[in-house]
């Protein structure tokens, strides 16, 4: 899903270098996790709206969101499409 970014080119390739990623994982016991395929929305975390979305890494559970502006704060949201597990937020999330 591509969202439309108002920002020339010339601009972006030099000011957008932060990136978001981590993994999404399933508690499958108490003390037990595995990597999982689930929707990964990133949000503008001020003014709500949607900044792009991906899908984790099957195998791993790897998720990555490049070309952020680095002085903007996030919110990460995986959802689970099967509907089995909540959706898991983190809020505040600073590109490095």
């Amino acid at each position: 899903m591509r969202v439309y970014d108002p920002t020339p080119l010339w601009l972006a390739a030099r000011t957008l270098r932060g990136v978001v990623s981590g993994r999404v994982l399933i508690r499958t016991s108490p003390t037990t996790t595995r990597p999982a395929r689930r929707l990964v929305r990133l949000y503008n975390s001020l003014s709500g709206v949607l900044v792009a979305a991906t899908w984790s890494d099957d195998v791993t559970g790897a998720y990555r969101f490049e070309r952020l502006d680095p002085g903007i704060e996030y919110l990460v949201m995986a959802q689970d499409y099967m509907r089995r597990h909540n959706a898991v937020v983190a809020d505040g999330v600073d590109p490095v």
